[in-house]
């Protein structure tokens, strides 16, 4: 007997497919199509599930739904599901609930289709997002499938509570966690076969920020970071149709195919030059890309991590009511670390009273500053560094003796250069740099690009 996701995988493969000149197009529509596809069939999978087994399955007390990718809607075309069957202990028993489970599991299998699942009840799933940080993100994005709705809508907003009222104690474990992946994965735009999930300024980012954003300590960007993210995805669709297979790796086998799809090579260059300018292109694409990502990133967690300093008085009644009685709210401290650069709750930003456009070695200072002390560069001061007036030819015996002391920052020196060239500082400096930045090596045996090295 025919399932209802018989030919799914294929399907998903067939309505991802480039247009007539090899270009992958619209990719967030065709993002939005498989997701409505799968939930479709996964509706009817479970409803044949529920007519095929040897008891009666309630109304109540027993869900079916999607977490993950499935749950966000960004389903790429060879993406494993994440399901879960949610339950209350009382519904149905454990052999009741293996039965279910198999009519539901072995049809996805058979299919083949990549599965992560789980079988919970809301104390369970509680339990393991409490204690499991991946799940917890994951946990964010909850969407129905079938059955009991109201009961999967109540144990994600418990989690979604819970997640909110612990978040001011798991923020040093959420960074960590993106640490942990920066030493492990590098940065998106200088790998040249990079984990487009894993790496930073990577998918997982874009769910870290999405998850900080929900624990109220501070709002996600949108616009351009938007923008970014979708791109991105569309990149791994195309890895996807390129590898055949559920892979988040830019192997050198995939690249040139990959950006073909995306677009980056010019059909009427000979196909050895079309081949090497594209792949140029798409690590240039990436490292934008990536950029965009950590800085979001960054200046997410720096608004999640001043929201926690400022949150007592939380309220503006309790700051009226404490000045009424005699209390003064603390002025912020600023203590100068170098001539215009100040630290200020762990970040290095402007002075008051410093105007960028006044000073072409400000940017220089601060980044000397960041490298010395091993602090981070405010995001909005590093924006307003853009404003200094640099320019290449104009090079003092200062601005000399602090580029040599930026240079000698040993280990801090790559976040330290990685955040000023976020803001194109660097080749304000030496338009050279710019010849060389996000060039992809050559050598498959080399793991960095050009600029990194």
């Amino acid at each position: 007997m025919a399932s209802a996701v018989d030919g799914l995988k294929q399907r998903f493969m067939d309505m991802s497919q480039p247009d007539d000149a090899g270009i992958y197009r619209n990719g967030s529509a065709k993002r939005k199509a498989r997701t409505e596809l799968a939930m479709q069939c996964l509706t009817e999978l479970w409803q044949e599930a529920c007519k095929g087994v040897s008891f009666s399955v309630p109304d109540s007390g027993i869900g079916f739904a999607a977490v993950g990718s499935l749950a966000r809607g960004q389903l790429g075309p060879s993406s494993d599901l994440d399901l879960v069957i949610i339950y209350e202990p009382r519904a149905l028993n454990d052999q009741q609930l293996n039965e279910l489970a198999n009519k539901l599991w072995y049809p996805l299998w058979d299919s083949g289709l990549d599965l992560d699942h789980s079988i919970r009840t809301r104390a369970q799933c509680e339990e393991v997002t409490d204690h499991d940080l991946p799940a917890a993100m994951g946990w964010l994005d909850v969407k129905p499938i079938a059955g009991d709705t109201e009961l999967i809508q109540t144990t994600a907003t418990s989690i979604l509570e819970r997640w909110r009222k612990a978040a001011r104690k798991r923020l040093p474990e959420l960074l960590d966690s993106a640490k942990s992946r920066l030493d492990e994965f590098g940065r998106l735009q200088y790998i040249n076969q990079p984990d487009i999930k894993e790496a930073r300024g990577g998918l997982r980012d874009s769910v870290l920020i999405s998850a900080l954003a929900a624990s109220w300590l501070a709002d996600r960007p949108h616009g351009i970071y938007d923008e970014a993210v979708e791109r991105l995805l569309d990149v791994r669709d195309c890895i996807h149709l390129a590898a055949g297979k559920d892979t988040n790796l830019l192997l050198t086998p995939y690249q040139a195919k990959v950006a073909a799809m995306l677009g980056l090579a010019d059909p009427t260059w000979p196909e050895n030059e079309r081949a090497a300018y594209s792949i140029d292109d798409l690590q240039t694409l990436l490292a934008r890309i990536g950029r965009r990502i950590s800085f979001s990133l960054d200046s997410t967690a720096s608004r999640a991590e001043h929201s926690l300093t400022h949150e007592k008085p939380r309220f503006a009644f309790f700051q009226m009511f404490s000045q009424r009685a005699g209390g003064r709210r603390e002025a912020p401290q600023f203590d100068v670390v170098a001539p215009g650069v100040a630290k200020h709750e762990g970040e290095l930003v402007l002075a008051p009273g410093v105007d960028p456009a006044k000073n072409a070695t400000l940017a220089l200072r601060a980044a000397v500053a960041s490298g010395e002390f091993g602090l981070p560069i405010n995001p909005s001061t590093l924006v307003n560094l853009k404003n200094c007036p640099i320019h290449d030819n104009q090079w003092d015996d200062e601005s000399r003796e602090l580029f040599v002391r930026l240079l000698a920052c040993g280990p801090e020196l790559l976040d330290v250069w990685e955040s000023i060239d976020f803001v194109d500082i660097p080749g304000r400096w030496m338009p050279e740099w710019l010849g060389i930045r996000n060039r992809p090596s050559a050598s498959a045996a080399h793991r960095y690009t050009i600029d990194r090295h």
